[in-house]
């Protein structure tokens, strides 16, 4: 049973760690130039929220982009062209640790900028859309059935 209190950051660490998923989403990141944690946090309001209001999604966009954009796109390319070993792979360890808080921060922006759009009956049962899914993925939907089989499995280990 998935808690209508979860944050999104325990979602998202939680459901990354959930086999197979961090192997998706870094080829949906790599393939796609998918924004891995715009899908964990569309899963999360389509699926623990349980919301279909669109405004959510467009604020959260428009708040976190600007972040994503000059802080977690930079350490990542940075890091992604330094050597493994040695004196440079300290250095790479080091960016990724940043790179992690980067994103950490990130899905604190997407968070709040939906927890006052979040509706009264946030998480009680009711059937669960994929529209924010839909919307992220687009016409990649063997790759969002891939996501949606995965969330099934990590919502029933749970």
């Amino acid at each position: 049973m998935i808690r209508p209190d979860t944050s999104l950051w325990a979602f998202s660490v939680s459901f990354y760690q959930h086999p197979n998923v961090e192997a998706l989403c870094l080829r949906l990141q790599d393939q796609h130039a998918i924004n891995v944690n715009w899908m964990l946090w569309a899963l999360w309001l389509d699926k623990i929220c349980q919301i279909s209001d669109f405004a959510v999604w467009e604020l959260g966009v428009s708040k976190a982009r600007r972040w994503h954009c000059a802080i977690v796109v930079p350490l990542r390319r940075l890091r992604r062209c330094l050597p493994k070993l040695g004196f440079w792979g300290a250095c790479r360890t080091r960016l990724l640790e940043w790179e992690l808080r980067a994103e950490k921060r990130e899905l604190a922006i997407l968070e709040r900028s939906s927890l006052n759009l979040i509706p009264i009956n946030h998480g009680r049962e009711r059937e669960a859309s994929s529209l924010f899914l839909n919307h992220l993925l687009g016409d990649l939907k063997g790759e969002q059935a891939r996501v949606l089989e995965l969330f099934e499995q990590w919502s029933q280990v749970g």
